[in-house]
Formats: C-alpha cells, structure tokens, sequence
C-alpha cells in the first residue's frame, strides 16, 4: 500500500493563522507606516479666507451685524456657493456663522423677538480680526439704530468702494487709546472719506460726518452738536425720519448755524435711496462740496 505525503494528505489544523506569515508582516509594516506619519501642525485650527478676514473685521468695526445685512456683506465676495453676485445665499450664510462660531470666534443669537438673528466677534475674534477694543454685544436697545448704520455703510461702500468708513466704534477706540474721550464733545455715527480727483485739477479728500437718527433730537441736544459741525471742514450727511429732518430745518435755521447750513444732506432711509443724499439748502452750498 502506498502512503501519501503528509503535506498532501493531512487534514487542515483547526489553529491554522487566518494570515500567512508574509501577509501578516506586510499589514504590521503598513501599520508602523501610519503611525509615524506626522499630523500637520495646524490640525483643528480654522485655516481662514479672505472673505472671512475682510467680513470679521467689518462686523467687528460695525459692532454687529442682522442676519440680512451679514448675506449682503458676504455676497460681496462671492466663491460659488450662490447664483447672486451680491447675496449670499442663506444655507451659505449659515454655514460661516456655524464655522466662526465652531471656533469661539463669533456669537449668534435673535436680539428682537421675530427679527433675523445678529452675529458679533467675541475677544477670540477681535484678536483674529486684529481690532483692540473693548468686547461689545448688541444691546437691544440699540440693535435698531446699528442696523441703520449698517444699511448706510453697505450703501456708501457700494456707491464708492474706494471710499474709506471709520465707525463710530473705531473712533472710540482711538479716543480711548490717545486719552482724548474727554475732549471730544460728539462722536458721529461714522467719518467717511471721500477720495479726491487726481491730476491737474486734483482735489482733496473729503471728509464726511455720518448721522443716522430714528428719533428726533431736541433743540438742547441737536443744536450743540450742529455747533461742533460748524467748526470743522466736513459735510454732514443726515439718514433719517421726516420727524429728524425737521428739527434739522428748526436748528439750522438759527443765526448761529446760517453759515455752515449748506454743508448738511438728508435722506429719508424710507425713500428712494440718493447718493449723493439731497443739500438741505442747496443755495448755500459752497463750491467744494457741489457735485
């Protein structure tokens, strides 16, 4: 009788290895390959665009920004996410509030009851954006009147991109910074300079007080502040009210203030939007602010 070999004819073991030996050796090989593989030193740090740099600054300047404005303001630096050269769509929208806050950089929050929610940087992001000052969250008392600021500034940088806004909030901190809070009698809501004309007949830079009221001021409160305006080589643009625009007509049309009245613009932010906004007397006004 012949015998088989017992390589051929042998049953398998039970506790044969699931793994050849060679197999076995090419995954621990692999294995030690990952796992000295270096992790990137940025890993988990929000790597930002410069959208996201441009629009924190902007909000943290402005103090804070409503839900429709911040869609605006994105929209500006359209990537593809929406169809709208100047709006950014709102699944968009949220995906950046959701990335800045993810990174203790900004809060959302609704202010209003039934309004759009509002965005402002926290000290985190103040720092990203590069701004020192003092940490500020929109108080509802005021979210009203920062939304109106904010529709100006959106509407002046469009109209002239090459204009440069300093907030009333970058104005105080200056101030704060200089030690001159005390001296100053009255902040405007924002300084706008207005670029000169080039070449042989250049002009200089125009200085701009921006006034955004929703309620009208009284005589013992409009008028020192139009006096303050009075000794400063600046026009002064009012957005306001019907209500605010008379009691403007009631101060200018003192004595005291009959010399500087033709610097003074108005708009109602109800009204079809001007730019430049309306003179208030239009007979008044001297050749180097005419249009």
């Amino acid at each position: 009788m012949t015998i088989g070999h017992p390589r051929n004819d042998s049953p398998p073991s039970a506790e044969a290895p699931f793994l050849q030996p060679w197999a076995l050796r090419i995954l621990l090989w692999l294995l030690e390959r990952k796992l000295k593989r270096k992790v990137r030193s940025d890993k988990g740090i929000m790597r930002h665009t410069e959208r996201d740099l441009w629009a924190m600054r902007w909000v943290g300047e402005q103090a804070g920004v409503r839900f429709d404005h911040l869609r605006e303001l994105l929209g500006r630096y359209p990537q593809g996410e929406d169809s709208s050269p100047r709006t950014l769509s709102e699944n968009a929208t949220r995906q950046v509030i959701r990335r800045w806050c993810q990174q203790g950089y900004a809060r959302f929050e609704p202010v209003l009851a039934g309004e759009p929610g509002w965005l402002w940087l926290t000290k985190a992001g103040q720092r990203e954006a590069d701004l020192e000052m003092t940490y500020y969250k929109p108080a509802a008392a005021r979210v009203r009147h920062l939304h109106l600021v904010n529709w100006v500034r959106l509407s002046l940088e469009e109209e002239e991109p090459d204009a440069r806004w300093k907030s009333e909030r970058m104005i105080r901190a200056e101030m704060e910074k200089s030690r001159k809070s005390r001296k100053q009698k009255h902040v405007p809501d924002a300084w706008f300079f207005r670029p000169g004309t080039t070449g042989a007949g250049k002009t200089p830079v125009k200085t701009v007080a921006i006034e955004a009221e929703l309620t009208a001021k009284s005589r013992g409160e409009l008028f020192p502040i139009l006096q303050n305006y009075s000794g400063l080589d600046v026009e002064v643009w009012y957005y306001g009210t019907p209500r605010v625009k008379r009691a403007l007509l009631r101060d200018l049309a003192l004595p005291a203030l009959h010399g500087s009245r033709g610097r003074y613009r108005f708009i109602d932010f109800n009204e079809p939007w001007e730019y430049p906004p309306p003179l208030l007397y239009p007979g008044d006004s001297s050749s180097r602010w005419e249009e």
